[in-house]
C-alpha cells in the first residue's frame, strides 16, 4: 500500500523529488549517465583529434598560419556560442530534446570535416561540431544533478566530466592505429571521421531510451510523466509515484528559491544569484584560458624534449607528437579519477581550491625549468613534473567542479541557462588562451607566459576563497535535495 501521503500538489511534488533525492543509485542511474556525457566524450575526442590532424591537414591544403590558427579556434568559438544558447534552451524545450539536436549538429559537424574539400570547408565544420558540443555541456551536467541521488551527486557530475580525458586518450589510441595501418597525410580524415560515428550511435541509443528530466517535467506541470520517469529510477516505490504524480495534477513545480520573474540571462546578475554567477563562471573562465592554451603546445614541447628536433617527416613527428601527447592525458585522466574519489569527500569548493594552487604550482615548476638549470636532464626532469603537477592537480580540482558547479548553485527553473552561461565564459576563456597564448609566448618568452599562468591560477584560488565562502555543503553526505 502506498505511505502516507499529503493532498498538497506542492506537498506532492516535493515528496517526488524527495523519492528521486534518497533512492539507492541503480544500473538505470548509470546508463542515463553514460548517455548523458557523450557531450564531454565528444569534446576530448574533438580536442585530440584536431590536435593530430592538424599538421596533416596543413599538408594537405597548405594553409596560412592565420588559417591554422582560425580552424583551432573555430571549434572553440562555437562552444561558446553552443552553450549560451544551449542552456536557455534546455530549460526551455527540455533535456531530452536538446541532447538529441545537440548530437545531431555533432553528427553533421563531424562528417563535414572529415569530408571537407578544403580549410574553409573545415573551419565552418568545425564550428559547427563546437556549436553541438557547447549546448551539451550545460544540458549534460543539468541533468545529471537532477536524476542523481543527493548521495551520489558530486562524484557523478564529476565522473561526466572525467568523460573528457577518455575521449582524448581514446581519439589518441585511435590515431595511432589509424597512422599505423595507413600512415598517409590524408589519414586525418579518418581521425575527423570517427566522432562521427561516436556521435551517431549517441543520437540513437539517447532516442530509444532515455527519459526527460523529472524535475523539468515537473516544472511544466506535467507531473504524471515526471512520477513514471522516476519510477524507472525508484521501481519500488511505483504505487506512491502514481498516486503522488495524480496529486500533484498540472501544478507547475516552484523551487522557493526563485520567486516567480524571469529566467533569463539578467536574472544571473541579480540579488543573490550575482555571487554565485561570478563564482561559477569566474573560475571556469580562468581555468580554461590556462587548460587550452597549455593543451596546445604540451605534446610538441614533450616531444622536442625527449627527441630534440623532429627528423623523418611529418607522419615520423605525429607518432612522437601523439606519444607525448598520451602521456599527458593519461594524468588528466588520473586527476578526475582522484577528483571523483576527493569531491565528494572534501567539498566542491575546497578540492577547486587546492586544484587551482597545485596548478600555481606546476607552473611555478616549469618556469623555473624554462629558466633554470643548464644541464638538459634536470630540465627535462623539472618539465614533466611540472606538466604533470598542472595537469593532476587541475582535474582533481577545477577541471572537476567547475563543470557542475553552476547545476549545484542554482535552482531548476535556471539551473541550465546559468550553467550555460558559465560555460560559455569557459569558452571565452578557452579562445583566448588557444589564440593570444602562443602570440604572447613569442612576444614576452615561455617563462613569462608560464609565469603569466601561474598568476591567472592564483586569481582563480582567490575567487574560489572568497566568492565559494558557505556556498555548498561540505559534502555528499551533507548535500540538500537539489530541487
Amino acid at each position: 500500500m502506498p505511505n502516507d501521503i499529503p493532498d498538497s500538489s506542492a506537498t506532492a511534488q516535493s515528496q517526488m523529488h524527495e523519492i528521486l533525492d534518497t533512492c539507492p543509485i541503480r544500473p538505470r542511474h548509470y546508463v542515463l549517465w553514460g548517455l548523458s556525457a557523450g557531450g564531454t566524450l565528444l569534446d576530448g575526442m574533438s580536442i585530440a583529434a584536431l590536435a593530430i590532424a592538424l599538421p596533416l591537414i596543413k599538408h594537405s591544403f597548405s594553409m596560412s598560419p592565420l588559417m591554422i590558427g582560425a580552424v583551432s579556434a573555430a571549434s572553440v568559438v562555437g562552444m561558446a556560442i553552443g552553450a549560451i544558447t544551449g542552456g536557455r534552451a534546455s530549460d526551455r524545450i527540455g533535456r531530452r530534446r536538446l541532447f538529441l539536436i545537440s548530437m545531431s549538429t555533432i553528427t553533421a559537424g563531424a562528417l563535414g570535416s572529415a569530408f571537407a574539400g578544403s580549410a574553409e570547408l573545415i573551419l565552418v565544420s568545425q564550428f559547427i561540431l563546437g556549436c553541438g558540443i557547447g549546448s551539451e555541456f550545460p544540458n549534460s551536467s543539468t541533468y545529471v544533478s537532477e536524476i542523481m541521488p543527493a548521495q551520489a551527486r558530486h562524484r557523478m557530475l564529476v565522473a561526466t566530466i572525467t568523460f573528457q580525458s577518455v575521449g582524448m586518450l581514446v581519439a589518441v589510441g585511435l590515431g595511432y592505429l589509424f597512422l599505423g595501418a595507413d600512415p598517409a597525410v590524408e589519414v586525418w580524415r579518418y581521425f575527423l571521421g570517427s566522432r562521427a560515428v561516436a556521435a551517431i550511435l549517441f543520437v540513437l541509443i539517447r532516442g530509444l531510451s532515455m527519459p526527460e528530466s523529472p524535475a523539468w517535467l515537473m516544472l511544466q506541470g506535467r507531473n504524471a510523466e515526471a512520477a513514471g520517469a522516476i519510477t524507472t529510477l525508484a521501481p519500488d516505490r511505483k504505487q506512491d509515484l502514481a498516486l503522488l504524480g495524480r496529486q500533484a495534477r498540472d501544478q507547475r513545480f516552484s523551487s522557493g528559491e526563485h520567486q516567480g520573474g524571469s529566467t533569463g540571462l539578467s536574472v544571473l546578475f541579480t540579488g543573490p544569484y550575482l555571487r554565485r554567477t561570478m563564482l561559477a563562471a569566474g573560475a571556469w573562465f580562468l581555468m580554461d584560458i590556462s587548460t587550452y592554451g597549455v593543451g596546445h603546445f604540451a605534446p610538441n614541447v614533450l616531444a622536442t624534449l625527449f627527441t630534440g628536433e623532429h627528423g623523418g617527416g611529418v607522419i615520423a613527428a605525429e607518432f612522437v607528437s601523439i606519444q607525448g601527447a598520451f602521456a599527458l592525458d593519461g594524468f588528466l585522466l588520473l586527476g578526475f579519477l582522484l577528483g571523483m574519489w576527493l569531491v565528494p569527500r572534501m567539498g566542491q569548493i575546497k578540492m577547486q581550491g587546492i586544484g587551482f594552487l597545485g596548478m600555481v604550482l606546476g607552473m611555478g615548476i616549469l618556469v623555473v625549468a624554462v629558466g633554470g638549470p643548464d644541464d638538459e636532464s634536470q630540465s627535462t626532469v623539472l618539465v614533466v613534473v611540472g606538466f604533470s603537477v598542472f595537469n593532476l592537480l587541475m582535474n582533481m580540482g577545477p577541471n572537476s567542479t567547475t563543470f557542475g558547479m553552476s547545476a549545484l548553485l542554482f535552482p531548476s527553473e535556471m539551473r541550465a541557462t546559468a550553467a550555460g552561461f558559465s560555460a560559455a565564459c569557459a569558452k571565452i576563456g578557452a579562445t583566448l588562451g588557444t589564440l593570444f597564448l602562443p602570440s604572447i609566448s613569442r612576444a614576452i618568452g615561455l617563462q613569462y607566459t608560464l609565469a603569466l599562468l601561474a598568476c591567472l591560477a592564483g586569481a582563480g584560488f582567490l575567487m574560489t576563497a572568497t566568492l565559494g565562502r558557505g556556498l555548498l555543503p561540505a559534502t555528499d553526505e551533507s548535500s540538500r535535495s537539489r530541487a
